[in-house]
């Protein structure tokens, strides 16, 4: 699993991993897509749900 460093769980603030084609919180559970621009910086994120 690689650490997603400052980007954090919007759902509780927990930590992000990233695991497969998502992020998984730490703390809470929660899954997210990250979005980044071409150039690797952050664009977006959302959660998916499940």
């Amino acid at each position: 699993m690689i650490s997603l460093g400052e980007i954090v769980c919007q759902k509780c603030s927990g930590k992000l991993v990233k695991k497969d084609w998502y992020a998984l919180c730490t703390k809470c559970g929660a899954k997210w897509i990250i979005e980044s621009h071409a150039n690797g910086s952050f664009k977006s994120m959302r959660r998916v749900d499940g």
